[in-house]
């Protein structure tokens, strides 16, 4: 902010000659002068009153008491009373345009350009020609050339930072970076991002009634994130796929950061937007029947998945003819040998949406949490198709088991690897061994029975999302139909992250947990136009987790109680995860390879012995289930070996 608070000041000065001067000047557009690599864009017309309004909410007052932003405090306290002892003259620099950038100056650090037009209200020449005996002991001043432009240097005495500025036209360009500064200036001769017709389009677009107004450009989204984690083959995607999003920012009700505006997408590349684009809107329903602890809910919707499938293979025939052509083979030979039809099948019954869910860890791993979610235009039409579909498989590679009974549901697998991949793509790919249950209208598929037991848990409890108040009241924000619609609650995918993310990230992630988790819950939608843009809204609400903590420790009720060794039961069995309803034993071992658990399965479940030992391989606990539940005397012994308590149990509850 300090350094903001100069830029500003430049500004102050800039406006204060025009009240002894005055002269035209040639005009240039602010997006001229922004370096094409540019990842993000921040623009106002009013910067005293979008900043006035910001200082004043309750979430700028929450992230100020983050100890790193002390410093920013500070200074934005001295910003305010320069406003209040400035009024009159700020009225006239609050009407002015300013264009913040971002870019990435090494690889995996970036810096800001700053853009202020001054066009209409100063003579930029006179502060230019007079800048170096501005009274500002703190600085020293130097100059250089870059081409036919003077780049003036102001550099801190104390921090030996220097502001680098240059006056062009009407605009005032400024950063902290002189490689920035380089750059815009060349960009200036030869606009990039300025004349894109893609930006143009969606500059055209975006209202401007708001804050501000962002603009994200993913052809850099990929180095950008490179700050943060490591590759990512779906941030890859997103960088290929999308060429600009332009949003109108806003504070509602001082709590909710709501961003409407346009997306648009590359058609020169084949992508599940193109192809959903002209697939119509589908309905989002899914939240009826996954769990309140989802961490990430990704929807994606057509009109009916025949039409999406339909679009998707055009767009595949006219953009990559030879992986078409290498699909239809394998679809092809896959239909020959299980002697199926796959559009008869499997497409004819699905409905409108699918969706991608990952649930709050129980310690399955990353992959293992995740489900797909298919809603069906007729649940007794699907049902009977994937049984035969099942059915064909199992006539080709026989098994003694492939479903269990669990809680009135029935879970079953459809043991054909890269099946889905092969159908849909690489959204699917992780879904290599797909067991299913059937829940209301929808299929949900998982690699791994565990988790499809922990969501039919939360179905029959009425722990599911369309069952919380919190996002039955966050969805009205949205429309009931779209093509992507992306619902994240934060506090429950900050824990999700820590394997994704760089160890240094994650650390810091932890220590400003308040801060990432006061971003409670977000949503993202795209509506198609039957075009190559998108309807797009971006929508967050703020809760202040010190002034609410019990909603937080809610969402994470289970994971503060695993936190929590003091309300945890150590004599109940350990959590057995199959990720086999084949296996017929469970071993779990501790990291030295000594034994930690074993237990006979039966048909997916607990039945027959149950051991558990210490990390020094004495005996823990031994006893019996009977289809899951704990049965007959169970023994307790402690580290020594020595029996320390007996239990009894009957269909797995204790009796005298």
């Amino acid at each position: 902010m300090r350094k903001f608070l100069l830029f500003i000041l430049i500004c102050l000065l800039a406006v204060a000659a025009f009240l002894f001067l005055n002269k035209e000047l040639s005009y240039t557009q602010l997006s001229y002068f922004v370096p094409k690599d540019a990842v993000f864009m921040i623009e106002t017309d009013e910067p005293i009153k979008a900043w006035e309004k910001l200082n004043s909410s309750s979430i700028w007052k929450h992230l100020q008491t983050q100890p790193t932003f002390a410093q920013l405090t500070e200074s934005a306290n001295s910003l305010d009373q320069l406003i209040k002892d400035n009024k009159q003259i700020f009225d006239l620099l609050g009407s002015r345009k300013v264009l913040i950038s971002a870019h990435l100056y090494k690889p995996t650090d970036y810096d800001f350009l700053f853009v202020a037009d001054l066009a209409q209200a100063t003579v930029l020449s006179f502060l230019e020609n007079y800048i170096s005996a501005l009274p500002m002991q703190q600085y020293r001043y130097t100059k250089r050339k870059v081409g036919k432009y003077t780049v003036h240097e102001l550099q801190d005495k104390t921090t030996k930072e220097i502001l680098h500025l240059a006056f062009i036209n009407n605009a005032l360009v400024g950063s902290w970076k002189a490689k920035l500064v380089d750059n815009a200036i060349e960009e200036f001769e030869q606009p990039t991002i300025g004349k894109s017709p893609y930006f143009t389009a969606i500059n055209q677009q975006v209202s401007d009634k708001g804050m501000f107004r962002l603009y994200l450009q993913y052809n850099y989204l990929d180095e950008f994130a490179r700050c943060y984690m490591d590759d990512n083959e779906y941030v890859q995607s997103l960088s290929e796929t999308i060429f600009y999003t332009g949003l109108d920012c806003d504070l509602e009700e001082d709590s909710v950061l709501e961003m409407k505006g346009y997306t648009n997408i590359n058609d020169s590349l084949s992508s599940y937007l193109q192809a959903l684009s002209k697939s119509g809107k589908g309905q989002i329903s899914a939240f009826n029947v996954i769990p309140q602890r989802s961490a990430f809910y990704l929807s994606l919707g057509f009109s009916n998945f025949n039409d999406f499938f339909t679009h998707l293979k055009k767009v595949y025939q006219e953009k990559e003819p030879n992986k078409w052509t290498e699909y239809e083979a394998n679809i092809l030979k896959l239909e020959n040998y299980l002697n199926i039809s796959l559009e008869k099948n499997f497409m004819a019954w699905m409905g409108e949406e699918i969706a991608f869910v990952q649930t709050q860890p129980k310690g399955l791993g990353r992959d293992n949490e995740m489900a797909v979610v298919i809603s069906a235009n007729d649940i007794g039409e699907a049902k009977a198709n994937l049984d035969f579909i099942s059915e064909q498989i199992r006539k080709k590679s026989p098994v003694k088991f492939r479903e269990l009974e669990y809680n009135g549901f029935t879970i079953k697998y459809m043991a054909v690897k890269g099946f889905f991949k092969l159908l849909m793509g690489k959204f699917f790919e992780k879904l290599e061994k797909p067991y299913y249950t059937i829940i209301e209208d929808h299929i949900i598929f998982s690699n791994h029975p565990q988790t499809l037991k922990d969501i039919i848990n939360d179905y029959k409890e009425g722990k599911t999302l369309a069952k919380s108040a919190t996002f039955d009241n966050f969805l009205d924000n949205f429309s009931s139909a779209s093509n992507v619609f992306a619902y994240i609650q934060t506090p429950v995918l900050q824990q999700n992250m820590r394997s994704l993310v760089a160890p240094a990230t994650w650390a810091s992630m932890q220590t400003n947990r308040d801060y990432i988790v006061c971003f409670d819950q977000i949503g993202f939608q795209l509506v198609g136009n039957g075009g190559d843009m998108f309807e797009t809204k971006l929508l967050s609400t703020f809760t202040n987790p010190t002034k609410y903590p019990d909603y937080f420790t809610k969402l994470l009720e289970r994971e503060i109680q695993i936190a929590d060794t003091s309300v945890i039961d150590l004599e109940a069995p350990l959590d057995i995860v199959l990720s086999d309803l084949d296996s017929r034993k469970y071993r779990e071992s501790y990291p030295d390879g000594s034994p930690k658990v074993e237990a006979d399965i039966k048909n997916g479940q607990k039945h027959g012995t149950y051991k558990e030992f210490f990390p020094n391989g004495e005996l823990k606990i031994k006893g019996d289930y009977r289809k899951d539940k704990q049965d007959g005397i169970w023994r307790y012994y402690d580290e020594s070996g020595n029996m320390t308590k007996k239990r009894r149990f009957k269909n797995g509850q204790e009796i005298e």
